[in-house]
């Protein structure tokens, strides 16, 4: 098994394939088994979903942040015209602290959006093991 907060710190195109393969990936000969491992593996990826949503909340709050003081020094600093908020909003997105910290929150948002695809990846396979196992129970019946 994949080390998913190593994966999810260092997050890649390549990761995120790997940990999709293996999410997915059911082994037919071991149905209850399965069922008995997927609770554990589901659990650790929902508290990967809530470390991936604090991350973003953080980020969001700190951009938020940044933009509020900037705004505030430019407001503060001895321009020769009162600034309007069109101009605020602009001097905002030019800003290199502010571009950085959006790109922080493009890419908690990204990270957010993928852990979460992860565990809706997880429900599926849950539906399609139980699917599985009834159908195994079935056969069990029919040949026995």
């Amino acid at each position: 098994m994949l080390d998913i907060l190593k994966a999810y710190e260092d997050f890649t195109w390549e990761n995120f394939t790997l940990i999709g393969k293996e999410l997915s990936n059911i082994d037919r000969e071991n149905i209850n088994g399965e069922l008995a491992q997927h609770p554990v593996l589901f659990q650790q990826y929902v508290s990967l979903v809530a470390l991936s949503k604090r991350q973003l909340d953080e980020t969001t709050t700190y951009l938020n942040l940044t933009t509020s003081r900037i705004r505030k020094d430019f407001k503060q600093s001895s321009f020769p015209k009162k600034l309007t908020a069109k101009d605020l909003d602009d001097l905002v997105f030019v800003d290199h602290e502010y571009t950085a910290a959006a790109d922080k929150v493009t890419v908690a948002n990204h990270k957010y959006l993928m852990v979460k695809g992860m565990v809706s990846a997880m429900e599926h396979k849950k539906d399609c093991l139980i699917q599985l196992s009834s159908n195994s129970r079935q056969e069990t019946r029919l040949y026995s």
